[in-house]
């Protein structure tokens, strides 16, 4: 018979009449415990949990949720390892094979100051079993402060050495390869990075033409990149690079050629652990290829405000590196520029026109859904707020039209008709933008209120 296994990972709450199954925020199911306390036992005890017994108590569809959201596995967990709770973290989300394919990516590391020390940590306590490191530096009193496994013992000693005797001693399986050398020239980045590599981490900011040397040699190489840093108290992720999928770094518009005169990097704990953490989940997702890490975009983490804000970057019309032709993203926002306007105008005056007709009514709803779809996924953001007026106005147009059964255009009276669709369709713009600007208004009392009366405030109304 085939049995099944509890996730030890999966959350399970209790309440007065019943069991809460949790995963995350994109799973939760109610159970009654008059019906469910065995399946509940099965979960305290970790005990394997046979078909026949699910059958009893969940139906078809009940199961396939159970096993899509990662409630129940098809074999147990290896729990004794020291990386289990990563190995607890993808059966969450994928399969904890997830785990095993990650531990044969190699990774080089181009720096071992703030960001390089903090995911060569990251990196190892991933399981990540090869990891190369270059620096050329010798550890300074002024690093303590921000870059991980130095100790004040270890000043005046080589940057690498240091960082590979820590991590080994701290992760035992994993082999770090160290490289201490300055890079002087693009032909010294060519001889470190090779195509073997999964990726590479650019946290290196000298000499100034770093990071086209890297980009470009990742790019013949087809090695994802991803890099950060700071700028006074703020921090940056981006742009990074996966080949074939994303613009590499020579595509990105520069205006002039900009070098640093002067001026030190000022950073702090906190902020060196929110950029390097950032750029290990972008790490930990490309080498998942679950996601393209936001291309095109430098993502500013800012250490005073705590906000995130992405900045897009424009795009050459043709990069001479990689020989992408980018005219059609530069074209993209034009092109929403038209999409919106249809949304605006010729939608809710088309619609107007057919005010009988419901199903052509719901027609037009759906093109705009479908357009408005096109913009989110071009992520046109600055954009997707007048979408969703424009969709939210040409559905308020119809069902006032389809409920209030206006008549047709009176064809004799088009004067007096093509005045009543102008006030008809400024009276929906408003009611359209006053509804979005309450909606927002509503959300902030809300948020306020629940703060005021310290009760904790749910994910969609935080975000």
């Amino acid at each position: 018979m085939q049995v099944y296994y509890p996730n030890p990972f999966i959350m399970v709450l209790e309440t007065e009449k019943s069991f809460v199954i949790k995963n995350g925020l994109k799973f939760e199911k109610i159970l009654d415990k008059k019906i469910y306390s065995h399946f509940i036992n099965c979960f305290q005890k970790q005990n394997p949990i046979g078909m026949c017994e699910l059958e009893e108590v969940f139906s078809q569809t009940e199961m396939v949720d159970l096993f899509s959201s990662h409630v129940l596995l098809d074999s147990p967990l290896e729990l004794s390892s020291e990386f289990s709770r990563n190995i607890g973290y993808f059966s969450l989300t994928t399969t904890a094979l997830t785990y095993q394919k990650l531990k044969e990516k190699k990774i080089l590391i181009l720096g071992a100051g703030a960001i390089g020390t903090h995911l060569a940590w990251q990196l190892s306590a991933m399981g990540i079993s090869n990891l190369t490191i270059l620096d050329f530096d010798q550890i300074e009193l002024s690093n303590l402060n921000r870059q991980l496994l130095y100790r004040y013992i270890d000043i005046d000693r080589n940057k690498v050495e240091v960082l590979k005797e820590h991590l080994e001693a701290i992760f035992p399986e994993v082999t770090i390869e160290i490289i201490h050398k300055k890079l002087h020239h693009i032909k010294d980045v060519r001889e470190v990075i090779k195509s073997d590599f999964d990726l590479v981490v650019k946290a290196i900011d000298t000499p100034e033409e770093m990071t086209e040397w890297v980009g470009k040699v990742a790019f013949e190489n087809k090695v994802s990149m991803v890099q950060g840093g700071f700028i006074g108290t703020m921090g940056v992720v981006g742009p990074n690079y996966i080949p074939e999928k994303t613009p590499c770094y020579h595509c990105y518009q520069k205006d002039m050629k900009i070098s640093r005169l002067c001026g030190t990097g000022a950073t702090q704990p906190s902020l060196t652990e929110l950029v390097s953490g950032k750029l290990g989940l972008d790490i930990l997702n490309i080498l998942q290829n679950q996601m393209t890490a936001y291309p095109e975009m430098y993502e500013f983490l800012d250490g005073v405000t705590n906000s995130i804000d992405t900045v897009k970057i424009d795009l050459l019309e043709h990069c001479a590196v990689c020989g992408r032709d980018n005219n059609t993203q530069r074209n993209l926002p034009k092109i929403v520029d038209i999409l919106y306007l249809i949304a605006v105008f010729i939608m809710p005056i088309i619609i107007t026109l057919n005010q009988l007709d419901a199903y052509f009514n719901l027609l037009g709803l759906a093109i705009l859904c479908i357009l408005f779809t096109i913009v989110q996924e071009n992520e046109q953001k600055n954009f997707q707020l007048q979408f969703q007026a424009a969709v939210s106005y040409a559905i308020s147009l119809s069902i006032l039209n389809i409920f209030l059964g206006t008549t047709r255009i009176d064809y004799t009276h088009w004067m007096i008709s093509s005045v009543q669709i102008g006030l008809q369709e400024i009276l929906l713009i408003t009611i359209s933008v006053t509804m979005f600007e309450s909606v927002s208004y509503i959300t902030k009392l809300v948020k306020g209120l629940l703060i005021l009366f310290n009760i904790p405030v749910p994910y969609r109304i935080r975000k």
